[in-house]
């Protein structure tokens, strides 16, 4: 039982350093090299090989196995995640001003004019739902607009724009999530499969002492 702990002590140990080193490179080139897939799963059967010491076979082997697995989906999903916090590393720079607020201000009164059957005069091709700045929206609409946000006592302001923020700080959380978990299933094609094929029999082959003994 001891054996096994150590052994799976060292997968795991060695399965996460080579995780974050593939991803750090994926990273680093923007590009997914496959053969490190191999690698990986090399380095932790020697280091399934070492902790195991005397004892070879199955277990040792299985062991690798599911390190050089677990390495190679973490090592992957990382590489995917840095990627995509890369790319929307913009989002984070994003301000709510006064205009903003505005816009949603303006919807409303849209709303209630179109109800009150009172006239909303678009320029040509513009609706509602395109709208979304000042130059957008008809002048009446936009000034009674502007009229109530200016109404809002000034702490108040502040608060609706925080709770803006955070709102919009949310919604990039999410996105990243899901942008991330959609191309890391995305990310896996016949290349990859035949990398990770190589290093799971590699990893089993040395964490079971049988390349050793070949």
């Amino acid at each position: 039982m001891g054996n096994i702990i150590k052994c799976s002590i060292a997968a795991l140990i060695g399965g996460a350093v080579r995780a974050a080193i593939w991803a750090g490179i994926t990273y680093a080139t923007n590009h997914e090299i496959g053969w490190i897939a191999w690698g990986i799963g090399l380095l932790v059967g020697i280091s399934v090989r070492f902790a195991a010491g005397e004892s070879d076979g199955f277990v040792p082997g299985t062991i690798a196995v599911l390190g050089a697995i677990l390495a190679l989906l973490a090592g992957k999903y990382a590489a995917v995640h840095l990627l995509v916090n890369h790319e929307l590393s913009n989002a984070d720079t994003i301000t709510v001003t006064s205009e903003d607020m505005c816009v949603g201000i303006a919807d409303e009164v849209v709303e209630e004019w179109e109800t009150a059957g009172k006239p909303v005069n678009w320029a040509p091709g513009m609706t509602v739902d395109e709208a979304g700045s000042e130059a957008d929206y008809p002048a009446d609409i936009w000034a009674e607009a502007e009229k109530r946000w200016n109404e809002i006592p000034p702490d108040e302001q502040e608060s609706q724009l925080e709770e803006r923020r955070a709102a919009i700080a949310m919604l990039t959380d999410m996105m990243r999530g899901q942008i991330t978990d959609a191309g890391f299933k995305d990310s896996f094609n016949a290349m990859d499969l035949l990398f990770f094929a190589l290093a799971v029999y590699t990893a089993f082959k040395v964490g079971s002492g049988m390349a050793a003994g070949a």
